[in-house]
């Protein structure tokens, strides 16, 4: 179950930080 947790949480993350990442490139 943690392992499972913590890849759902990771793939999370990740998500969130391309989400994060692009939107200054959106802005412009």
């Amino acid at each position: 179950l943690a392992g499972e947790a913590n890849q759902l949480l990771a793939a999370a993350a990740d998500e969130a930080w391309l989400v994060v990442a692009g939107l200054p490139l959106r802005l412009k």
